[in-house]
């Protein structure tokens, strides 16, 4: 007998779905450009959608971890000191933070008037000059091919069948993932992520204070060009 029910894509859905294709080597080249990027950060540098700490294992001491999903938390604590908290309304004093960052699209799951409140707030905690970098993936794939598809077995023994149909006219690729367990339980969530051209983010980050830094295709510091395969938006609290 099976169980099915309806959840927010994060927690135990993503967990047991995402981890199996996020490689050991794209997580440590990501670590490495962290470390590069907020190396001498003056105050702690926030992983602002932690997760379960895979950029946060092996980092120097002031990288913490923000998140609001309890289960990913209780593994991402063992990397480094987190702490459960809405994106909107940090638990940190204004000009507090060294640096923070958002990765694997982490802080473009809203709304794009909510997208800008969201960018205030990193700011409000941000010391001046302080550097934010913003990670997502480029447009030009999705566009290329707007509807993709999944429907095979993870590693544990679960199935994983998940549809994506990515609309240009709004930048929102809508996904609905469905994962069955080898004990039967089914798991269900629908979510859109909003993907950016980059000046349109870059838009969105100095109305709100900011200003640019850098913009890289990729965690080794390739320039945005044809073979990008991710979108990284570096900016600096004014």
């Amino acid at each position: 007998m099976t169980s099915r029910r309806s959840e927010p894509f994060w927690g135990e859905l993503y967990l047991r779905s995402t981890r199996p294709f996020l490689s050991a080597k794209a997580t440590s080249d990501e670590r490495a450009f962290l470390a590069r990027t907020f190396a001498g950060a003056q105050g702690p540098v926030v992983d602002l959608g932690c997760g379960h700490g895979r950029h946060l294992y092996a980092q120097p001491p002031g990288f913490v971890g923000v998140d609001f999903d309890r289960l990913s938390l209780e593994e991402a604590r063992t990397c480094a000191p987190c702490a459960q908290a809405d994106f909107f309304r940090l638990p940190l004093r204004t000009g507090s933070m060294g640096g923070a960052y958002g990765w694997y699209n982490a802080l473009l799951t809203f709304e794009d008037e909510r997208q800008q409140v969201l960018f205030a707030e990193v700011a409000r905690a941000l010391k001046p000059g302080a550097r934010f970098v913003v990670h997502t993936l480029p447009r030009g794939p999705l566009e290329a091919e707007p509807e993709a598809r999944f429907d095979g077995a993870l590693p544990d023994g679960s199935h994983l069948l998940e549809i994506a149909r990515f609309d240009a006219r709004t930048g929102k690729d809508h996904t609905t993932r469905t994962l069955t367990t080898p004990d039967g339980r089914v798991m269900t969530a629908t979510y859109f992520i909003r993907y950016y051209f980059p000046e349109e983010l870059l838009a969105l980050l100095e109305a709100v204070g900011f200003r640019a830094d850098f913009m890289h295709g990729a965690a080794d510091g390739r320039p945005l060009g044809a073979d990008a395969t991710d979108l990284i938006v570096g900016v600096r609290r004014g």
